[in-house]
């Protein structure tokens, strides 16, 4: 028998004896709740708890003709106004993550599930962290530093990444921004018009950063999930936070694939919510799906 849980807690309902069986995201609260009712274990006598990895992960997307500088959105100063914003997005993870999940999810460095046969692996030589060098190619972070001060290295090297882009800063702040470009841009997000979305402690962070540097971060938080993917599949999103759920084959054309023709034009497919159009990358998807090598 499948019970419609509704919005009742499918943890209690099984602990109460009203269900054996349930499938739940699993996050801090979750966790917090099962040992509370176990005795301070996962698997225990009164619930026992099956963890399993899953083929998806969360991400923030922009949108590339919506943040970028004049028309030309694959411009070298359009990649460094979205490469600014991604420095910050990147540093401020691991703290809203761990917060969210607990121990229960782990950081990508790329645009892959974790479990793939095919993601990059930290012992790997060319492995990297996501957004981790500033605009002249130098590494941003080092071993011994402080949370405080990875926060610190990614806001200069954010403002190095404004400035690459065109805009003007002064002591530390953005103060005038290039033509075809904005000092204020919105990201949307579905947290249920409650912030109750991973992501959202990441874009609380990032908003308060900007804000010291000249920048406004307005977040936008739909209570209906679908108004999001109605305005992205539009492409009249900037930038937003979703998640994909990727299947045994990781083939990224769906995605990022935008039918560029040789001479650079071209609009992408409708499901290419990012509006990338570079021809490069096309040929590189392409290549990716004729054999299991992905170097």
């Amino acid at each position: 028998e499948l019970i419609d849980a509704g919005g009742q807690d499918q943890v209690r309902l099984v602990a109460d004896g009203q269900a054996d069986l349930t499938v739940t995201d699993f996050d801090a609260q979750t966790d917090q709740e099962i040992r509370e009712i176990n005795g301070g274990q996962l698997d225990a006598d009164s619930l026992t708890t099956v963890l399993i990895d899953h083929s998806g992960y969360g991400y923030i997307g922009m949108n590339a003709r919506n943040v970028c500088v004049g028309d030309d959105a694959g411009s070298e100063a359009s990649r460094n106004l979205r490469r600014a914003f991604a420095t910050l997005f990147a540093a401020y993870r691991e703290e809203a993550i761990l917060s969210y999940y607990g121990e229960s999810a782990r950081l990508i460095e790329y645009p892959i599930s974790a479990v793939s046969w095919a993601a990059p692996q930290p012992e790997e030589d060319d492995y990297r962290t996501a957004f981790s060098t500033d605009v002249d190619g130098n590494e941003i972070y080092s071993e011994d530093m402080s949370s405080q001060e990875r926060y610190e290295a990614a806001k200069e090297a954010a403002l190095g990444f404004f400035q690459a882009a065109g805009y003007t800063v002064e002591d530390g702040k953005v103060t005038k921004a290039p033509d075809g470009a904005r000092l204020s841009y919105q990201v949307q997000i579905p947290g249920e018009g409650e912030g109750n979305h991973p992501a959202w402690q990441i874009l609380t962070s990032v908003k308060d950063v900007l804000e010291q540097m000249g920048i406004t971060l307005e977040i936008r938080d739909f209570a209906n999930t679908a108004d999001l993917w109605n305005a992205l599949r539009a492409g009249t999103v900037e930038m937003w936070c979703a998640a994909w759920t990727a299947g045994v084959d990781p083939d990224m054309y769906s995605v990022y694939y935008a039918a560029v023709s040789r001479d650079g034009e071209g609009a992408g497919s409708s499901s290419q919510l990012f509006r990338i159009e570079d021809l490069v990358l096309d040929e590189m998807v392409l290549m990716a799906r004729e054999g299991e090598n992905r170097t």
